[in-house]
């Protein structure tokens, strides 16, 4: 199969899939979290519809985290080290199987690393010691396995698993998004290998066993599947990414609608949460723990050594190993018993008894080295409360977790589930030796659920300061009214860091009006002619009078200095007074008198002449300007060539027409996110961010919203900031036939006429053209022209100061 149809028959299987999820309306019954709804999709929708074929889907897909962690930082290099003698410490030598077991030869060149002439990436080595420990802890046999397995990303551990000899047949229950991606990538790996792609309830329920190597379900099929056994169900990472509503419902398929032989799961378990910043994560903390007492543990582990790497895994969640045999049939008196002695073990270790600071000095005071695997307490509290659960149990655990914390600002993701569990249980046990747990456990909660009361202090400097808890906040008084710790970011604009619109091109016009206002174009030099200085500017071409010596084009101001003839300063009204009249002395033109004007054209008297002159010129400057010297768009267009004359001309002519068509996706400086029916634009700089999640006044969102650690911190910030945009007062004192005399602070300032409209302090110097001191071309012939002009001709042009 060609690369063009792999591509076209995964398209052609979404488009079907895809409209019969919006038709009925699964995500509402089965839904995504924040971060897969807002942030993933919109990027696989890109991918999806702009590759150009299979590798692009693959490789595009790489370079996120979507689906694996891997960097193209030299940094990968020490990760693929310390995994690989990782595997030695365990007896495997992952160079002494065959040459095909490495990274796929479609991987993204930039994450690959070379060892002994093997591709090799940390994802790919942590999905080999996933296959080894399914061998080891299994023994799939000649024949492989039957396996299931719940969201399998790009199709990395399924590549895996075949290519180690585990797998007879591979089905993927996933996304129909993430499915378009793992079945371009299996695909290009094992061109010849047997694919399902199911369409409908139907052919979900054909599917048997040995009759294929690769089926690609979408999820919304899943109960089509149950018909037939399975060897292994596999679940790594994606049940930590789902809502709580959404892990109930895949738990409860897996234990109760699936027949399954064994079961493999590396699932996040005990990450910590600072809870005043990351409370969404209480609605997504329930992956590892609701298995049944149908199961017969051949391991569990929190962090296994494999996952353990400090190069560039630090980066991902805290995992759980989890590898059992299902059972047939329970004894739920033994299970209870098997739950009390357990219990009972962990409640006569010494940390439990132990008081107070009585092992200060000694190994149980803050023990280091836990034991997180089948052998320590944290399993065995785990495993009492899946067996039989208590009030006891749970205590105990909340007690247990407590010591295994060193920060009091931290606390970890489970703790509310447990801590509602406990609560719910003691109600029903009233056991009167846990009273005094369940009251303070119950002022803990209250503690954790309180959003700090925001107080005004004081509002000044265009700012409002707030206390919170232990911050102070500074607002800018532009939000309006907001409601800290409660408005959620994507709720409201907050120009210019995140855009709101009814409409994706309501945003992008926004984005894009911001992202021309304050873009600065790259300033190259290419030549230099005589007094001038030739540079490129973004695509346009300027020359510099070499007069003004070093300068900032775009980021210095109009006012910092004198720019003869354009504008003058001095330290007196008098000064730059004399310098306004001395320049006019030696320049004098006619000067235009206003007489009236009709509705499209101003009348001017020229000494014995009269002019009418259009309005729709704007700003000129008669008897100086030469006609042809600049385009006056719409009126006169310049150009090199008829072609490119024409096409100006047809521009203007369609310009306020002209659809614009854009994928949704980034521009320079912003993400562009679909809310709901709404889009909204993102400032890259704030980083990752969870829109209508997050609150207001949870971080710094500079210049808008200012947070210290006291009023005097949030104060430096704010007036750091508005001395940095500070402008002098400007005020008109006086004028000469030429020339505004102003006063700008401590100075004066003489600006001629002839500029039109200026922002002293806020235009920029090289925004527009001031000859002869800037001058201003679409290319360096034409610039050369207009230098040569200005040379020959000081008198009218200006060249000469006075």
């Amino acid at each position: 199969m060609s690369n063009k149809i792999i591509l076209e028959r995964a398209r052609n299987f979404y488009s079907k899939i895809s409209e019969r999820y919006a038709a009925e309306h699964y995500y509402e019954r089965v839904p995504l979290n924040v971060f897969w709804r807002e942030q993933n999709m919109p990027v696989m929708y890109d991918i999806i519809e702009g590759a150009d074929g299979p590798e692009e889907v693959v490789h595009r897909a790489q370079q996120t985290f979507m689906f694996s962690v891997n960097v193209a930082s030299p940094i990968k290099e020490r990760a693929v080290d310390w995994l690989l003698e990782e595997q030695r410490s365990r007896g495997v030598d992952i160079f002494s199987l065959p040459p095909e077991i490495q990274e796929s030869a479609y991987s993204y060149a930039d994450n690959n690393v070379d060892r002994q002439g093997r591709r090799l990436t940390p994802d790919f080595i942590r999905t080999v010691n996933i296959g080894h420990k399914i061998g080891r802890y299994f023994k799939p046999g000649r024949r492989g396995f039957d396996i299931l397995e719940l969201g399998g990303g790009l199709g990395h551990l399924a590549r895996t698993m075949k290519l180690l000899g585990h797998t007879r047949s591979h089905v993927i229950l996933d996304l129909p998004e993430t499915l378009v991606f793992s079945y371009c990538f299996l695909s290009l790996n094992f061109p010849g290998a047997r694919t399902v792609l199911v369409e409908n309830e139907d052919s979900a329920r054909a599917i048997t066993a040995g009759g294929y190597d690769f089926a690609f379900v979408p999820a919304l099929f899943a109960e089509a599947i149950t018909t037939r056994p399975y060897d292994l169900f596999v679940n790594t990472a994606s049940l930590g990414e789902m809502p709580n509503r959404t892990i109930r419902y895949w738990m409860n398929f897996i234990q109760n609608s699936l027949t399954i032989h064994f079961i493999y799961t590396l699932n996040r378990y005990l990450n910590t949460i600072d809870p005043s910043r990351h409370a969404w994560r209480w609605e997504e903390n329930e992956c590892s723990v609701h298995y049944d007492r149908r199961w017969d543990f051949r391991q569990w582990e929190l962090e296994p050594r494999f996952t353990r790497c400090p190069y560039v895994d630090t980066l991902i969640a805290r995992y759980l190993e989890i590898a059992a045999a299902r059972l047939k049939t329970i004894d739920a008196p033994a299970c209870a018993q098997r739950a009390a002695e357990l219990l009972r073990m962990v409640q006569e270790q010494d940390w439990y008894n132990v008081k107070d600071n009585s092992a200060i000095m000694m190994r149980g005071d803050h023990i280091l080295a836990h034991d997180l695997g089948m052998d320590g307490t944290l399993f065995k509290l785990w495993n009492s409360l899946r067996l039989h659960p208590s009030a006891d149990g749970v205590a105990t655990l909340l007690r247990y977790l407590d010591t295994l914390l060193s920060r009091k600002d931290r606390v970890f993701e489970e703790q509310q589930f447990y801590q509602d569990l406990f609560l719910a249980l003691f109600d029903a046990e009233r056991d009167s030796t846990l009273q005094e747990f369940a009251s303070q456990l119950r002022k803990r909660v209250q503690l954790q659920t309180q959003s700090p009361s925001p107080t005004l202090i004081e509002s000044r400097d265009n700012y409002n300061f707030v206390s919170a808890g232990d911050k102070v906040i500074a607002i800018s008084t532009a939000l309006g009214s907001v409601h800290l710790f409660q408005d959620r970011l994507g709720e409201q604009e907050l120009s210019p860091i995140l855009f709101t619109g009814e409409n994706l091109e309501t945003v992008r016009e926004k984005v894009r009006a911001f992202e021309k206002k304050t873009a600065v174009p790259d300033v190259e030099l290419i030549d230099e002619s005589g007094r001038y200085n030739v540079v490129r500017a973004g695509e346009r071409f300027i020359a510099v009078a070499k007069e003004l010596g070093p300068s900032n084009l775009f980021r210095e101001q109009l006012g910092e200095r004198e720019l003869p003839p354009v504008l003058f300063t001095g330290e007196s009204l008098e000064e730059v007074r004399e310098k306004s009249m001395a320049w006019e002395a030696t320049t004098a033109q006619p000067a235009p008198e206003l007489l009236g004007d009709t509705a499209g054209y101003n009348l001017l008297r020229v000494e014995e002449r009269f002019l009418a002159v259009a309005k729709s010129l704007g700003p000129t400057q008669l008897f100086v300007e030469r006609l042809g010297k600049r385009e006056l768009s719409p009126i006169l267009l310049i150009a090199d060539t008829l072609e490119e004359v024409r096409g100006k001309a047809i521009t203007v002519e369609l310009q306020d027409t002209r659809p614009v068509v854009e994928l949704v996706g980034e521009t320079v400086k912003f993400n562009l996110v679909k809310l709901g029916s709404r889009f909204v634009a993102i400032t890259k700089s704030l980083g990752q961010v969870s829109p209508m999640v997050e609150r207001l006044g949870e971080r710094e969102l500079a210049p808008l919203l200012f947070t210290g650690m006291s009023l005097e911190e949030v104060c430096e910030k704010a007036r750091a900031y508005e001395k940095e945009l500070s402008f002098p007062e400007v005020k008109l004192i006086e004028e000469t036939a030429d020339y505004n005399l102003v006063k700008a602070g401590d100075r004066f300032i003489g600006i001629a006429k002839k500029l039109g409209p200026i922002n002293l302090f806020q235009e920029r110097l090289g925004d527009r053209e001031l000859p002869p001191i800037i001058l201003i071309a679409p290319d360096v012939s034409i610039l050369r022209q207009r230098i040569s002009e200005h040379t020959d001709c000081p008198s009218n042009d200006g060249d000469e100061n006075p």
